[in-house]
């Protein structure tokens, strides 16, 4: 079971889905910032997880890493239960070292798509 810290609210800057990391906007000027779907980890510098779908201008709430608690997010192929996660490309999570490690897998995923729990690093 997830355990969410209070979430903060940003501006969805494109259609987000449900449980993808995001990024700060460039050159964002929306009070709150705007975000968008986070790249791969090496190149994105990923502030947390949506909590639920939006839609572009949508606010969205968005559990921010480093606040404490577990983190769902998307897999992006099979994980294996205790593996060390990054950012992959579309905003979900792998295996695939980029960037720094995120967390740890807290649950398996089976295949691209699956909705896992991060223990964050």
């Amino acid at each position: 079971m997830t355990t969410v810290a209070s979430p903060k609210t940003f501006i969805a800057g494109e259609a987000i889905a449900d449980k993808l990391r995001v990024t700060p906007t460039a050159a964002t000027t929306s009070d709150p910032i705007e975000v968008s779907v986070a790249g791969d980890g090496a190149t994105d510098p990923t502030i947390g997880v949506v909590l639920y779908d939006a839609d572009a201008g949508d606010e969205v709430a968005v559990q921010l890493w480093g606040q404490g608690g577990t983190i769902e997010a998307v897999a992006a192929g099979a994980i294996g239960r205790g593996a060390a996660v990054y950012g992959a490309a579309a905003g979900k999570v792998s295996t695939t070292i980029s960037g720094d490690v995120l967390g740890y897998a807290g649950e398996a995923a089976a295949a691209d798509g699956d909705i896992i729990e991060i223990i964050p690093a």
